[in-house]
C-alpha cells in the first residue's frame, strides 16, 4: 500500500498498526482489528491511554482562585503635564482625563471586576463611579492593564478590583495619567440692590424716633 508503513511481520501482533502520512505529517492509525500477543485490542488500549493523558492535563493545573486587590493610590488628580502623552489614547480630548492601571506580577490572571471612585465637585467625597465596563483592557508585556476616561478635573478617591490569581500586597497600581483642562462652571451674577434712604417709620427708627419741631419766630430783614 502506497504511503503506508506496516510494523511487525506476524499477523495478530502489530501487523495492523500503521503510520500513514497525512498532509505532510505522520498520523498514527490503529486498526480496530489490531491485537497484541495476548489477544487484547490495541485500538481500545490506545484510546484509554489518550483519555488518561487528557484527564491528567485537565486536573494537573488547578484554576486560579479569585482575589481582591485595592488601589495603591488615593485622592489624586490626573497629571496635566502629560496631556496627550498617553499612548493608550493618543487623540485625547482636552476635556477628558486618561487613567491607566495595571496589576503587576506574573501571578495575576484576568480581571473579574473593577470599581473606581471619583470626586466630581471638589468636596472630597466620591460621587461618581467607573467600572470594568467603562475601561479598555489590554496586556502589556504579560501584565494586565486597564485604562479609563473621565471628564477633566475629577479626583480619583479610591479603587477596588477582583482578579483571578494574586498581586503583590494585594494592590493594583495607577501607573500614569494624562490630565485635560477642566471646564469652569459659569456663575450667575446677581444685581446689587440700590440703596434708598429710609422713609416714614423706618426713618424714625433710624433717627431714634425724634421729630424735628420748629421753635422761635421768623423775622424778615429788609435792606
Amino acid at each position: 500500500m502506497a504511503g503506508v508503513t506496516r510494523y511487525g511481520s506476524r499477523p495478530g501482533r502489530l501487523g495492523d498498526v500503521t503510520v500513514q502520512p497525512s498532509s505532510g505529517s505522520c498520523a498514527l492509525r490503529v486498526s480496530p482489528t489490531a491485537k497484541d500477543q495476548h489477544g487484547y485490542s490495541l485500538a481500545l488500549a490506545f484510546r484509554v491511554v489518550v483519555a488518561a493523558g487528557l484527564a491528567a492535563l485537565s486536573f494537573g493545573a488547578p484554576a486560579w482562585a479569585d482575589s481582591t486587590a485595592t488601589l495603591n493610590q488615593s485622592n489624586v488628580f490626573a497629571d496635566k503635564i502629560k496631556f496627550g502623552q498617553c499612548i493608550e489614547k493618543p487623540n485625547q480630548s482636552p476635556s477628558e482625563d486618561i487613567w491607566v492601571f495595571n496589576w503587576p506580577g506574573s501571578t495575576a490572571g484576568d480581571l473579574v471586576s473593577l470599581t473606581l471612585n471619583f470626586d466630581t465637585d471638589g468636596d472630597g467625597d466620591a460621587d461618581a463611579v467607573r467600572t470594568e465596563a467603562d475601561g479598555t483592557k489590554t496586556i502589556d508585556n504579560g501584565t494586565l492593564k486597564v485604562w479609563v476616561s473621565t471628564p477633566a478635573g475629577w479626583m480619583l478617591v479610591s479603587g477596588t478590583s477582583v482578579i483571578t490569581g494574586t498581586v503583590p500586597q494585594n494592590q493594583f497600581q495607577l501607573t500614569h495619567s494624562c490630565g485635560g483642562t477642566p471646564t469652569t462652571p459659569t456663575r450667575l451674577h446677581r444685581r446689587r440692590p440700590r440703596h434708598r434712604p429710609p422713609t416714614g417709620r423706618a426713618r424714625r427708627r433710624a433717627t431714634g424716633g425724634a421729630r424735628l419741631r420748629a421753635t422761635g419766630t421768623a423775622t424778615a430783614v429788609c435792606r
